[in-house]
């Protein structure tokens, strides 16, 4: 038989070994897997956050649109339904009056060969080139008058040829946008 003192030693030993065992072999699988726990969850709540953002941009969204269409020129008026652009082509050579140049339209293509719009839907564009003939600062005044027309025509591009005060030449790219 063993002695009290010899179980005792005996009984402490096993338990530090025990203990250092779970130690060295469990505690670290168990705190491999707390950390994991803990990455999914940020990353689960930053998936939150980022889908509460989305919904709130689209509740935004919601808002505008339905202040857009209570205003009385709608995003729809900016682009013509009209094949033939005559209303556009009318209010450009308005504008070529107003300012009294001499100006010279030339549509690049067709609305039946109009290439889509990337990323739009029922749009079509359709280039055409504009050449005005008089003074510079009248010039000007028509890039506001187009910049500022009833429909949507953003300049691709634009020179000046500069020969005297009251004779310039300015060449306008740009595109009619077709709804259809």
């Amino acid at each position: 038989m063993m002695s009290p003192t010899k179980k005792i030693t005996l009984t402490v030993l096993i338990w530090v070994i025990l203990t250092g065992a779970i130690f060295t072999l469990v505690m670290p699988r168990l705190s491999k897997g707390l950390i994991s726990m803990q990455n999914n969850h940020q990353d689960q709540i930053s998936q939150l956050a980022d889908l509460k953002e989305q919904v709130q941009a689209l509740k935004n969204i919601q808002g505008d649109l339905t202040k857009v269409n209570t205003l009385p020129i709608k995003p729809s008026d900016l682009f013509t339904s009209d094949l033939h652009l005559v209303n556009e082509i009318k209010e450009i050579e308005q504008y070529a009056e107003k300012t009294n140049l001499t100006e010279t339209l030339t549509v690049s293509g067709t609305a039946d060969k109009a290439q889509s719009v990337q990323s739009a839907s029922g749009l079509s564009q359709v280039p055409y080139s504009i050449v005005l003939k008089g003074p510079f600062p009248n010039e000007v005044t028509f890039m506001k008058y187009l910049e500022n027309s009833s429909f949507i025509s953003p300049v691709v591009s634009f020179s000046v040829l500069y020969f005297q005060p009251n004779n310039a030449t300015m060449t306008i790219l740009t595109n009619f946008y077709i709804y259809r």
